[in-house]
């Protein structure tokens, strides 16, 4: 994190205007998306960087349904004028330590072709087939406890 940066960390996107700010001008303006919002965003984590007061980066951490289930992260954008400053890398970092701070062993994620070297490089393996969400190919990916601080 660097300086003047901040997280804010909420349940439900009521109290994160933030990220929802963030969601609809990356994921529905700029890439296209439509069914960008669900109910499972009243019960997420959302994680959102703040530079003063801007929110700049957000990233949704979904509670697995069942105990041994992994978490689900995702969701995760920085604005454009901010890519490129390790401020998805830092958000993926402090997703993991929530997961483990609640006792999780796993995080799995679906991400885009583009994000998925991202994802390795935070210790994520792809496993399965391609999937497709409103016609985008994505890699699932998957990372254990185990090795969830080793890299970055």
């Amino acid at each position: 994190m660097k300086q003047g940066e901040q997280y804010r960390i909420t349940r439900g996107l009521e109290v994160n205007p933030g990220a929802r700010e963030i969601r609809k001008e990356v994921f529905m303006k700029e890439q296209g998306f439509a069914c960008e919002f669900g109910e499972e965003d009243d019960t997420a984590l959302h994680v959102t960087v703040y530079q003063g007061e801007e929110p700049v980066g957000t990233a949704r951490l979904l509670p697995p349904g069942k105990e041994g289930e992994p978490w689900h992260l995702g969701r995760v954008a920085v604005r454009r004028a901010y890519r490129g400053r390790g401020i998805a890398a830092a958000m993926i970092r402090r997703c993991g330590q929530l997961v483990r701070a609640r006792g999780g062993t796993q995080i799995e994620l679906l991400a885009q072709l583009h994000a998925v070297p991202l994802y390795e490089g935070a210790g994520f393996r792809a496993f399965g087939p391609l999937e497709y969400d409103e016609g985008c190919p994505h890699r699932r990916m998957r990372k254990t406890m185990d090795s969830l601080f080793e890299k970055g």
